[in-house]
């Protein structure tokens, strides 16, 4: 048994290994702690990342981000899927750095995170949502989404899978038909794109970003499919590729795109939408 001061040590020892590892991240998510400057765009789909961006950070998934995008316009929206532990799905970009820049809550987890642990033991179902997020933001999952997102018809949900196609498919085909409709599930293989037609899934887009997937098999991908979107980083997004990809109709979406200038060369290349944390839609897009 440890002695009363010892115990006193230990616990002293472990709030500043805590403290310390509670420091980390801060260096490791600075991707997430800023949003680019808004800037207006024409002529382009814009379809709001993690939710969009808000004037503290980025990736946050959180309602007042969705808010916050729509009240600009947009009414496109990238949504950030994973299962917490007892198998629930929230909207999270990872269990890492960007659940540490808004979730950071209580002790070991923001350490396990800043070890890169904490997909090992994630927060279940109740923690996540009952949990505080930074700047008092409003934490979802997929039945708060799918209530917020039928209050438009207009809206449409491109959702990222994040755990996988095998895990997180079969858990969105549950969800009642009218917030079904509203979801574009982005898979990586033509396997996938038949197995979420079968769930019946009207619209799927194929994604490339982790992908292996070359040129030429995301153009034969295109000709003997009708995916709604292909989606693709822009730093992929040759002339070249973007003739290919598109010679079939098919729409292509790049991300992650918040420069203006950037975002109209594309329009001009015959890009169809971005996904953006910044840029909002100009009023010839509002017309």
């Amino acid at each position: 048994m440890l002695s009363g001061l010892k115990k006193t040590r230990f616990i002293v020892y472990l709030a500043l290994l805590g403290g310390l590892l509670w420091a980390v991240p801060a260096f490791k998510s600075e991707r997430f702690q800023t949003r680019p400057p808004v800037a207006t765009v024409n002529d382009l789909m814009l379809i709001a990342h993690a939710g969009g961006g808000l004037p503290n950070g980025i990736y946050s998934n959180a309602r007042e981000a969705f808010d916050t995008a729509y009240a600009a316009g947009i009414r496109q929206f990238e949504v950030d899927v994973k299962l917490t532990r007892d198998g629930k799905p929230v909207l999270v970009h990872d269990w890492g750095d960007a659940w540490l820049r808004w979730h950071r809550a209580g002790l070991i987890r923001p350490v396990l995170a800043s070890l890169g642990l904490l997909r090992f033991l994630p927060p279940s179902h109740a923690e996540f949502m009952n949990g505080a997020m930074t700047d008092r933001l409003t934490p979802m999952d997929l039945d708060t989404l799918c209530l917020w997102a039928e209050a438009d018809p207009d809206i449409t949900l491109l959702m990222d899978l994040k755990d996988g196609s095998d895990a997180l498919l079969p858990v969105l085909a549950k969800t009642p038909e009218t917030c079904r409709a509203k979801m574009i599930p982005q898979v990586w293989t033509p396997g996938e794109y038949e197995w979420a037609k079968e769930l019946r899934f009207d619209r799927v887009a194929l994604t490339v970003y982790k992908s292996k997937l070359a040129t030429e098999e995301i153009e034969a991908f295109a000709r003997d499919h009708d995916p709604y979107f292909l989606v693709m980083p822009a730093a992929r997004a040759s002339a070249e590729t973007i003739a290919r990809v598109t010679a079939f109709g098919d729409p292509l979406v790049l991300h992650t795109v918040n420069d203006p200038n950037r975002a109209a060369r594309f329009a001009e290349a015959g890009i169809d939408a971005l996904i953006t944390d910044s840029l909002v839609p100009g009023l010839r897009n509002k017309e």
